[in-house]
């Protein structure tokens, strides 16, 4: 086990085998449950118990170890055989923290250009490259996206609620998280594509804020729930049906189990 370090706590990052990957598959429920029996390690941070042994997690190697202030105890970082992380941390806002860092190292630039389309200023980034960021930016500003995620965060900074307060220290943990990677991106630990570099480059890199990750929800929210066309192509599906497969035909009902919400 490492040190704790003079600046703050570390995040782990490991290789997963392949023969532990069932304990991988369960890490998402994890970093939910703080209580979860595949936790890295106990309250004292002594590496496993002593009847017991080192836990799975503690067995993998440590290929890269990131010290971060931003930490109240020691995290792990396994990436599985397809290198998706998954993250056990003894409590949420570590967790979050560390899922800004890994999140901000695997997909910047979604979430740069996704808080830009969300926020109508899409065309600051690509502008020169396409004109139909510019529509893109008048659609999103007329729905208020933005103003809406500014809205929220005022009430949760306002808010004595225990389970608001929870969420703002997660969203203040995953804030800093991605600001700490920004900042290792400018130091030089990191480099965009320079398949960017034409129309995006650092300077082009602002800093993370909470707002931007509750834009980033509203435009989720918006993506699922606003589609118009939905309601008009499960209509049409009825109506062919109804004159294509009438009652006790083997096809009838097919509409009602392709657009069922159910799992299959």
């Amino acid at each position: 086990m490492a040190a704790r370090a003079k600046n703050g706590y570390e995040s782990r990052m490991r290789k997963l085998a392949v023969t532990v990957l069932p304990f991988a598959l369960l890490a998402l429920a994890s970093c939910i449950d703080e209580t979860s029996p595949l936790s890295p390690r106990g309250a004292s941070d002594a590496g496993g118990d002593a009847a017991t042994g080192p836990t799975p997690i503690e067995q993998l190697p440590v290929q890269e170890t990131i010290k971060a202030a931003g930490l109240s105890g020691p995290v792990d970082i396994v990436r599985d055989t397809t290198g998706v992380p998954h993250i056990y941390a003894q409590n949420l806002p570590d967790a979050a923290f560390v899922e800004g860092y890994v999140m901000a190292q695997d997909r910047w630039m979604e979430m740069d250009f996704g808080r830009h389309q969300a926020s109508g200023t899409l065309s600051e980034l690509a502008g020169a490259i396409s004109g139909d960021t510019l529509r893109s930016d008048i659609v999103y500003r007329a729905h208020h996206l933005r103003g809406t995620a500014e809205a929220s965060f005022k009430a949760l900074q306002a808010s004595t609620d225990p389970v608001d307060q929870k969420l703002l220290a997660v969203l203040k943990s995953f804030t800093a998280g991605v600001n700490m990677w920004i900042a290792d991106l400018r130091a030089g630990k990191y480099a965009l594509l320079p398949a960017l570099s034409a129309f995006y480059d650092n300077a082009s890199v602002t800093p993370w804020t909470e707002v931007d990750s509750l834009t980033m929800a509203e435009l989720q929210a918006f993506s699922l729930a606003f589609d118009a066309d939905s309601d008009i192509r499960v209509s049409a599906f009825e109506a062919a049906e109804a004159t294509k497969f009438p009652s006790g035909n083997p096809r009838a009902g097919f509409t009602d189990d392709y657009f069922r919400f159910a799992p299959f």
